[in-house]
């Protein structure tokens, strides 16, 4: 609630409509849709739900990327993101409001959407290596949200191949991170993840891994740092496996991760 006291501060800095402020708010966070009654800024609401100006219908996703019927107030089209995870949904809805706001077609708008790549190292980065591996690497930096969306988003581009995910530390989390370090290990079962591999001795990281045990089907390794990580994946890894690398950037597993790439297995 602070924070989105916080944040409500840009949305009242605006200007009114009658000068061309534009609020764009997202109608599924209840914080952010309040944020409506502090501004005379002209709103936008984009989200999943009918009410929303500018929305999803008929969600769907393949191979871990989402697909979804784009409703504006001008018109309906088709939209498929080239960009992993469930999540980017809202990241292109809230897009889309955006540039319905500053006059663009509906069509166009999924157009743009469709065509959209991903151009940041370390944020969902697919890398294929050589024997069948896919590695991706989201380790630019992490927090509870983000790595229940990275765990997420590996099942759902691997589908029936072995999910191996290699987490490091959240950090900056204050009091809350052993708990949040643990329920990010209970999700790692509850997911149905094969493989859990974490690196680092700190307390949150035995939080972790202790909560990821209550499922009898993961097996888990533990690295005490990156230098010692290759060695153990490269003798882990098989054909076929989809590997999430995920942690805080200090940590160093973004660079880990192309390292991983760079060598694949004999």
């Amino acid at each position: 609630e602070a924070i989105a006291t916080a944040k409500g501060e840009l949305v009242e800095a605006l200007p009114s409509a009658a000068e061309g402020g534009v609020a764009v708010l997202n109608a599924d966070d209840e914080f952010v849709a309040a944020m409506a009654g502090r501004t005379g800024a002209a709103v936008v609401m984009y989200g999943t739900g009918d009410s929303a100006d500018v929305r999803a219908g008929d969600i769907a996703s393949i191979a871990g990327r989402a697909s979804f019927t784009l409703h504006t107030p001008t018109g309906s089209a088709p939209v498929r993101l080239r960009l992993l995870g469930a999540h980017q949904v809202h990241n292109a809805l809230a897009v889309a409001a955006t540039a319905h706001a500053l006059g663009m077609d509906t069509e166009r708008i999924a157009e743009a959407l469709s065509a959209a790549e991903p151009v940041s190292a370390g944020r969902l980065q697919v890398l294929e290596r050589a024997d069948g591996v896919t590695i991706v690497n989201d380790a630019f930096n992490a927090n509870s949200e983000s790595t229940r969306a990275g765990l997420e988003t590996l099942v759902a581009l691997a589908g029936d191949r072995r999910t191996v995910a290699v987490l490091g530390e959240m950090k900056e989390l204050g009091d809350t991170a052993e708990a949040a370090h643990a329920d990010i290990g209970r999700r790692v079962g509850a997911l149905g993840i094969d493989v859990l591999v974490t690196v680092g001795t700190t307390a949150e990281m035995t939080a972790l891994a202790d909560a990821a045990r209550s499922s009898s089907t993961l097996r888990i390794e533990s690295a005490d740092d990156p230098d010692v990580l290759l060695p153990l994946l490269n003798r882990l890894l098989t054909s076929g496996d989809v590997v999430l690398v995920k942690a805080s950037k200090s940590v160093g597993l973004e660079k880990f991760a192309n390292i991983l790439h760079a060598e694949p297995s004999a």
